[in-house]
């Protein structure tokens, strides 16, 4: 049995770091096309285009340049080896428990004209691995509580970043994430999480970065319409509430995500 679901197609998130060095606008269209493929395995594809605006002033002179084009692909296998979706009995069943196996690939890397402290590029230049957990149960039939952990691990990039032929290597993430899911009405799903990200310090070849690495806390609520026929309309925004970032760094402020989701 396929199944397949669109969703994620336009994501916005306004970067600033300070207002007299840096400033950098993106809006994402994603693609996203997720199969199941057998009772137990799903796969999921991501195709990102990043349009991105950035407002730089160094020295007193400002600078302002845009930079579009094709952002990583990636790719994640889902296994549920104990069952093929929610226990509606049990809160706490191995049927609520899933696993994932992710690769990202390098093709959104953008030149960085030698550079490796700016946000002037549309992908990370190298391939990485990720590799998690889900658990999803259900207190009733319309309150859902979640949590997810995941780790990506990154390589090295593809292409040199300096004449010297240095290369970049971005430090490994962690992502957590617990929330709950409710339908409001039988049309309307609101959802809120509290998530986590962990990144660790990039290097350039054997040199640590000091200009990376932290840890952001945020909070997403978000709600979700069915539309009928098999879509649904979503909307939700991310606010990061603590940011704990080494020195100074490009970091989110809210993002906000818009999209349809339909099942054919």
């Amino acid at each position: 049995m396929f199944t397949a679901t669109s969703s994620r197609l336009f994501e916005g998130t306004h970067e600033i770091d300070n207002p007299n060095d840096i400033r950098a606008e993106r809006a994402l269209l994603i693609a996203e096309l997720d199969v199941q493929v057998s009772e137990h395995v799903r796969l999921d594809f991501v195709i990102p285009y990043t349009f991105a605006e950035f407002h730089t002033v160094v020295g007193g002179n400002p600078t302002e340049f845009d930079r579009s084009g094709l952002s990583d692909v990636s790719g994640t296998l889902v296994w549920t080896p104990w069952g093929d979706g929610l226990d509606l009995e049990e809160f706490l069943s191995p049927w609520n428990v899933s696993f994932a196996f992710g690769v990202k690939a390098p093709n959104g890397r953008v030149s960085n004209d030698g550079t490796n402290d700016t946000p002037a590029k549309l992908g990370s230049g190298s391939t990485d691995f990720t590799f998690g957990a889900a658990y999803c149960g259900r207190l009733s039939r319309d309150w859902e509580l979640f949590a997810s952990a995941f780790v990506t691990l990154n390589g090295p990039e593809r292409e040199p970043e300096t004449a010297t032929g240095q290369r970049v290597v971005n430090g490994d993430l962690w992502r957590t994430r617990l929330g709950t899911t409710v339908r409001a009405l039988p049309w309307l799903t609101a959802s809120v999480s509290v998530d986590a990200e962990v990144r660790g310090r990039n290097r350039l070849d054997d040199v640590v970065l000091p200009q990376s690495g932290g840890t952001i806390w945020s909070v997403t609520p978000g709600l979700s319409v069915d539309i009928g026929a098999g879509a649904w309309l979503f909307a939700g925004v991310s606010v990061p509430v603590r940011r704990d970032v080494n020195n100074s760094q490009l970091v989110s402020n809210e993002t906000w995500t818009f999209g349809v989701s339909w099942l054919f």
